[in-house]
């Protein structure tokens, strides 16, 4: 509620099996990372796209979000750090991550094949 007039937030699923279970908390850390450097700090014109689609055993997770490039520092946190490493010991070779930083825009894909 307190984002009400900052912009806009979306969310599309399209989850067509419930019995998928991967590691928990591990999509939490980019969606903090769009709140807490992107949707927070923008005035207005902010946005959020977030995307999860499950399908048999693949879980495909996106979301972008715009950021101000003067809050910005040129490095990524600990955060993401800490979850590609996560990522690459829970997922060996069954995992996708894309994370790409351009102008004002920041894009995580993330792709999980789960057995």
């Amino acid at each position: 509620m307190r984002h009400h007039n900052r912009g806009q937030i979306s969310f599309e699923k399209d989850i067509t099996i419930n019995r998928l279970q991967i590691t928990p908390m591990i999509l939490i850390v980019f969606l903090e990372n769009a709140f807490k450097h992107g949707f927070d700090l923008l005035e207005k014109d902010a946005f959020l796209k977030i995307e999860l689609t499950v399908k048999e055993n693949l879980l495909h997770f996106f979301i972008e979000n715009n950021f101000n490039e003067a809050d910005q520092n040129k490095s990524i946190g600990i955060g993401l750090e800490n979850v590609k490493r996560r990522l690459s010991l829970i997922y060996p070779n069954t995992h996708e991550l894309t994370i790409v930083k351009e102008n004002t825009l920041f894009r995580v894909d993330l792709k999980l094949h789960i057995e």
